[in-house]
């Protein structure tokens, strides 16, 4: 209990990322709490007795909703491109936006405490706390090391899944991939990176453009 409650703030990086999302589609919150976003500045929503009710600000001035002060999306806070385009006059708007992804400090490391989970899941605990996992151990939980992300389209869109980990030829730590929301990553465990590299020239090589590697960024 100590251990997840001291990374609560990872967790809360992974929250963020997909906090949208997951409220457009009714997912609950820690402890069947209802759906909301909270960790977007120039959002606020929630779910009122007559259904979702969601407040974005496009700007220019700063607006009040639900007892925040909401400033304008901008690329500074993570949204923008705000537009409302007509469907059917009086009764459907559809409602644009583009959201910022992956480029929080400690969404990488939240992303490597759910793949280590997976991993003690498919491998079992004792080989899990295995001294060779002591890196990426430590990046999880105080952000010393790089570890890369590798992004792409999942099979299935919307979907999660978890895949058991795969080791490369030559590579002594597996590679872990799985998808949240119809978004695949796959994570190298191994510090040196090399069997993530492997997939990158593969890729590079098959002309493949669905994916991309994200940016490091330091860890606070």
């Amino acid at each position: 209990m100590a251990c997840n409650n001291r990374l609560g703030h990872v967790d809360q990086a992974l929250l963020r990322q997909f906090e949208i999302i997951a409220f457009l589609g009714g997912v609950r919150r820690k402890g069947g709490r209802p759906p909301s976003i909270d960790n977007w500045a120039p959002i606020k929503a929630r779910y009122a007795e007559n259904g979702p009710e969601l407040h974005m600000n496009a700007g220019p001035q700063t607006v009040d909703a639900f007892g925040a002060r909401l400033p304008a999306a901008s690329p500074r806070n993570g949204i923008q491109f705000v537009s409302l385009e007509p469907r059917i006059p009086g009764v459907r708007t559809e409602l644009k936006f583009e959201q910022e992804f992956g480029r929080g400090p400690k969404f990488s490391r939240a992303l490597h405490k759910v793949a280590f989970g997976a991993l003690a899941y498919f491998v079992g605990a004792e080989e899990a706390r295995s001294h060779r996992f002591d890196p990426v151990r430590d990046f999880v939980r105080n952000g010393r090391g790089q570890f890369n992300v590798m992004m792409t389209c999942a099979q299935q869109l919307g979907g999660h899944r978890f895949n058991p980990p795969v080791y490369l030829p030559e590579r002594t730590l597996p590679i872990v991939e799985f998808e949240i929301f119809g978004v695949a990553f796959l994570l190298d465990l191994d510090v040196e990176q090399k069997g993530l590299m492997q997939v990158r020239d593969a890729l590079i090589a098959h002309s493949a453009s669905n994916w991309t590697i994200l940016p490091r960024t330091v860890s606070k």
